[in-house]
C-alpha cells in the first residue's frame, strides 16, 4: 500500500512503521506514523530516540520550516499545514500499515508499505 502525501522533504528510508507509538526508545529505527496531530515537541522526541522518519497528517508551518532546516530527517505531512488529526478513512489506512516493513520518501512525499 503507498499514500501520498502533500508536502515532505527528506531521504528516502525504510523501517518498520508503528503507527500512535508511544515515543520511547522502542521507536528506533522506525517509521513514526501519526494519525492525528502531534506538536513539534514529539517529533523532536521521535527524532532523539531513533525514529528514522515521522509522518503526520498536518503541521504547523513554522514547525515544517523548523525540521527541514535540520536536514535529511524525512518528514510527510499527509494533508496540509494546520493543526488537524487525520480524517477515519485516512486514519482506518494508516493503521492497516502498523507493524509492516516500510519507507518513507520525503522529497517524493510517499510513504509505502511492503509486507
Amino acid at each position: 500500500m503507498t499514500i501520498t502525501g502533500k508536502i515532505g522533504f527528506g531521504a528516502k528510508v525504510s523501517g518498520k512503521i508503528a503507527v500512535d507509538p508511544e515515543v520511547n526508545l522502542e521507536l528506533e529505527g522506525k517509521i513514526a506514523v501519526f494519525t492525528r496531530f502531534v506538536p513539534r515537541a514529539t517529533l523532536e522526541k521521535a527524532g532523539v530516540v531513533g525514529a528514522v522518519g515521522v509522518v503526520v497528517p498536518t503541521m504547523h508551518w513554522r514547525d515544517f520550516e523548523y525540521f527541514q532546516n535540520l536536514g535529511d530527517f524525512p518528514v510527510l505531512v499527509l494533508l496540509k499545514f494546520g493543526d488537524q488529526d487525520a480524517g477515519k478513512e485516512l486514519a482506518e489506512k494508516l493503521e492497516k500499515m502498523d507493524g509492516k516493513n516500510g519507507e518513507i520518501d520525503g522529497d517524493n512525499k510517499i510513504l509505502g508499505s511492503t509486507s
